[in-house]
């Protein structure tokens, strides 16, 4: 499917690893050497995906929470969160269970 999406042939083989979280969690990260990266859209966020939202228990919303909100989407209604922006520009945001 991304060779695909890319042009490329179907058979061209990228890096890929994994991190385990907890329990049977994965994320899955591939590499694509040589692609231009994507561009900014209107609303500020890069292309493709742009947020990751991952929730968390104890401590990781810990120190300085200046930075820190409270989240209004169910299922984490009145939770504390926190925004991380990535290399990329894309966001990563961490929520208290």
């Amino acid at each position: 499917m991304l060779n695909r999406a890319h042009d490329l042939a179907p058979d061209t083989r990228h890096p890929v690893a994994t991190i385990q979280l907890n329990g049977r969690n994965l994320i899955e990260v591939d590499e694509f050497p040589g692609l231009i990266p994507p561009q900014i859209a209107n609303c500020g966020l890069p292309a493709g995906i742009s947020m990751i939202s991952f929730a968390v228990t104890g401590g990781y919303l810990a120190g300085d929470l200046v930075d820190a909100y409270i989240s209004l989407e169910e299922p984490f209604s009145g939770s504390r969160a926190r925004l991380l922006k990535g290399s990329g520009g894309e966001l990563i945001e961490i929520i208290e269970r």
